[in-house]
């Protein structure tokens, strides 16, 4: 079975959009985000961002609000993914990641250029393996909740899922990277007319 690298958000080909972002008002000073009882560290935001100029040849704290964007909606989507398969027992074996690596590393000819493929697609080379993790939890999430069905049933099934476990844990998103909406699992763009033009959000579950 081939997993994808997912498509968070794709950062710019030049980054060269000034980050001016709105103070974080979170109920937690330095959080990006909060999901349940998970918090997303702003601190972990700029070091997956430091991490992804790095691979792209950029330098280090080189600002790009659309790429932190992503990344912080990759975070949120991947922390619920991970408390719906703690809840419905949704099991993954570390084998089956080592696995789905190897194939990415295969498919496109090396570790560096999986490193280049998903640094453009707004994912850190630390948190790749969760990108895949997290893709493989959804696929068992959705064959444990409709067992059998087809992939509409099941894709509807696991979005109702996770929407009723995002309610009743709660996500907040710091207004610094957007707003969340809890109808479609979407972060949008922060409110900043100096930003870059406003781009389409995405549900943080990937598809499957």
């Amino acid at each position: 079975m081939r997993h994808k690298i997912l498509a968070r958000g794709a950062l710019p080909a030049g980054v060269a959009a000034v980050l001016v972002l709105a103070g974080c008002a979170s109920a937690r000073p330095g959080a990006a985000a909060i999901v349940g009882d998970r918090v997303i560290e702003v601190a972990t935001v700029a070091d997956q961002m430091h991490q992804i100029n790095g691979v792209l040849g950029l330098p280090p704290d080189a600002p790009s609000e659309n790429g932190a964007i992503a990344v912080v909606s990759y975070d949120v989507g991947a922390a619920l993914v991970e408390e719906a398969a703690d809840i419905l027992k949704a099991e993954v074996a570390a084998v089956e990641v080592e696995e789905a690596y190897g194939q990415q590393v295969l498919a496109l000819g090396g570790e560096q250029q999986l490193f280049q493929v998903a640094a453009e697609r707004g994912i850190a080379p630390s948190m790749i393996k969760t990108d895949l993790l997290t893709q493989l939890r959804v696929r068992a999430i959705a064959e444990a909740l409709a067992p059998g069905a087809g992939q509409s049933e099941q894709e509807q099934k696991l979005l109702a899922a996770i929407m009723d476990i995002a309610r009743r844990i709660g996500v907040e998103v710091s207004p610094r990277y957007g707003q969340w909406d809890q109808r479609t699992l979407q972060i949008s763009d922060p409110a900043n007319p100096v930003s870059a033009p406003e781009s389409t959000p995405e549900s943080v579950i990937p598809a499957r």
